[in-house]
């Protein structure tokens, strides 16, 4: 694994956290950040590498998680659907304490949902621990658009 590589260390540190190994994940998470920093704004999986890696260090370095969330606000990614990239969006609202607005961009899109945008309750849960972000008005978007996805 080339770890320069933006999107091997974003799908890495993605797998390492469904997994639960944050230390791992936060570390392959961060090579993807700054690699996407290095090619420009709009480099490849920079969204979703921002967006994984603020929601773990979101307790401990809660400066680092805004600014990451804040850097990646208007970031497209031509990799993932508009569902995901606004899933991730809302995710960094309610990481910056906007669930009104979180609710709002996931509720926006939820028309536009393919078979590949997966509910992943390993992320839901992340957010909720240890001091845990009320996920619950997301997950209620989510048994909206398939009752049958949430299992937390």
């Amino acid at each position: 694994l080339d770890p320069h590589h933006q999107g091997a260390s974003a799908n890495l540190g993605e797998v390492l956290l469904l997994l639960g190994r944050r230390a791992e994940s936060v570390d392959s998470l961060r090579r993807a950040v700054e690699a996407g920093n290095r090619s420009g704004p709009a480099g490849g999986l920079l969204l979703e590498a921002s967006v994984l890696l603020a929601a773990w260090i979101r307790t401990e370095q809660p400066e680092e998680a805004e600014a990451l969330c804040r850097q990646v606000a208007d970031v497209t990614d031509p990799f993932f659907s508009q569902f995901r990239q606004a899933e991730l969006r809302a995710i960094c609202s309610l990481i910056l304490g906007d669930t009104v607005t979180a609710v709002e961009q996931l509720r926006a899109v939820a028309g536009s949902r393919t078979r590949a945008d997966r509910f992943q309750a390993p992320l839901y849960e992340l957010l909720r621990q240890p001091s845990g972000l009320n996920v619950e008005p997301l997950l209620d978007v989510w048994r909206e658009i398939d009752s049958e996805a949430v299992t937390l």
